[in-house]
């Protein structure tokens, strides 16, 4: 009966533990709260992400964040990475993935 009862007791707590865990996986950014600032959201909204972000983005991050890149540029960096990365490879990947990954 102890051991019925010990069991119980372990099985609850292992699940009791690993729910509180799946509700804390959310991932908050400065880049999503940018976004949500631009859609215009209430402000309470805005308040309570900055809480759970842990800081408040100010303008200028806004501004940087949200400009738009120069996406030859990085396609160009990208492929001179995975080129470099795969000199020293025995997996080779083919070059118009490196090329128009970002299609």
């Amino acid at each position: 009966m102890k051991l019925f009862v010990s069991t119980v007791i372990a099985l609850t707590a292992l699940f009791s533990v690993n729910a509180m865990a799946s509700n804390n996986t959310y991932v908050y950014s400065n880049l999503e709260y940018c976004q949500l600032q631009t859609q215009g959201v209430a402000t309470t909204q805005l308040d309570a992400y900055a809480r759970k972000l842990g800081f408040v983005p100010n303008q200028q991050e806004c501004r940087t964040l949200l400009q738009p890149s120069d996406n030859i540029n990085d396609r160009q960096t990208a492929s001179n990475e995975l080129r470099i990365i795969q000199s020293g490879s025995a997996i080779v990947t083919n070059n118009a993935k490196l090329i128009h990954f970002n299609n």
